[in-house]
């Protein structure tokens, strides 16, 4: 390798050049890089004190590729410095590079398997080393990436899409709500969703729930996974999906409050299965019989207060009957499931469930009574 032309690049604008030239043919700038020469003669003499020193200081794609080149160095403290000082750069064509070679592992164009294997604490790895350099929140790393996620290249895009997450502001958010919505590309899509559920971001809700149905299972998967990570801010629009979305969007509606399983979510399934669409009260029961025995008395209660209506009795005995239970559960609740399936169930429905909830939360004889004779 000519120390001066890295791997027949022009330093500063990363040009092709041939061999015997003195200049680049596309920049006329002589090929000798002073940075990297400078750089090169203190490595020498200081080692990786030099190195870790050149971070900020590194003005050219030349610098930058010289310490890609470090970071293979079999010498692990060398490697360490080229990391750390390539993570520091300030150089925006060297960031754009970094962008780049996140999303295709190539760097001036060309393929390079520099530090593709992480080693001890993965100080050496290239993704580790691009995460780094744009987990630094500022102005100059979120140009770069607002610019590069506008590229024709799909690559690129999902490189700076993915990158996007370490960054604040609202159009940041923006950026990647659109990439959401309306990337022709489906990885690219997908790491939109990612993005946004790593941020938490609330104000994506609505998008993330129209990406359920989107045409890629991988995005539907990453929409319903940040949807999950929004916790309790998710369930209005959860509840709202599940009533009146699209037959695919009631499902991912119904598995994401299934998996809250809170019990405001576990009160708005059990409410869904007096609607009359049975797609919504299929969705709603499939959940509940996946949350598990942590839904019998709340059912129990639901066929109390509310068993004179269809959907409830024949919500609650189909969750009974397809739930994961013990023999023990199985012969408890059984009664239950008996009287409510009934065509024309009268009290005994109601006495089935009391008598059940007696023994699940304890009742004393005289409350059990009690809550008998009201029927």
């Amino acid at each position: 390798m000519d120390l001066n032309l890295i791997d027949r690049h022009c330093a500063w604008c990363g040009a092709p050049v041939e061999s015997g030239q003195d200049s680049c043919p596309v920049c006329h700038r002589s090929i000798s890089d002073p940075a990297v020469t400078a750089l090169l003669d203190r490595v020498i003499s200081e080692g990786a004190a030099a190195i870790r020193s050149t971070g900020e200081s590194c003005g050219s794609i030349g610098c930058s590729t010289l310490l890609l080149h470090y970071l293979s160095s079999p010498d692990r403290n060398l490697a360490t410095a080229a990391a750390d000082a390539l993570a520091s750069t300030r150089d925006p064509a060297s960031l754009k590079e970094l962008v780049r070679l996140l999303g295709t592992g190539r760097w001036l164009g060309h393929a390079t398997g520099v530090g593709t294997t992480v080693e001890e604490d993965g100080a050496t790895s290239l993704l580790a080393v691009v995460r780094a350099a744009f987990k630094h929140d500022d102005e100059l790393h979120k140009s770069v990436l607002m610019e590069m996620v506008r590229s024709a290249a799909p690559a690129e895009r999902e490189a700076a899409v993915d990158l996007l997450r370490y960054q604040s502001g609202q159009d940041v958010v923006d950026a990647l709500r659109q990439a959401l919505k309306s990337d022709p590309e489906s990885a690219v899509r997908a790491r939109a969703a990612f993005a946004l559920g790593q941020m938490r971001e609330s104000g994506s809700i609505d998008d993330l729930i129209l990406a359920v149905d989107d045409d890629s299972e991988v995005v539907q998967g990453k929409a319903a996974q940040a949807l999950s990570r929004m916790g309790q801010t998710v369930l209005p629009a959860a509840i709202h999906s599940l009533n009146d979305g699209s037959p695919h969007a009631k499902l991912h509606a119904a598995r994401l409050l299934g998996h809250l399983e809170t019990p405001e979510a576990i009160a708005a399934l059990i409410e869904a299965l007096k609607n009359r669409q049975g797609l919504t009260r299929l969705f709603a029961e499939q959940a509940l019989a996946q949350i598990g025995t942590r839904v019998i008395i709340p059912l129990l209660h639901a066929l109390i207060a509310q068993g004179d209506q269809f959907g409830i009795r024949e919500g609650v005995a189909y969750v009974l009957r397809t739930m994961k239970l013990s023999a023990y559960e199985r012969m408890l609740v059984q009664p239950v499931i008996d009287a409510a399936d009934r065509y024309n169930p009268g009290p005994e429905t109601v006495a089935a469930a009391y008598k059940v909830l007696g023994v699940l939360e304890r009742m004393t004889p005289d409350d059990l009574r009690a809550g008998l004779e009201s029927i």
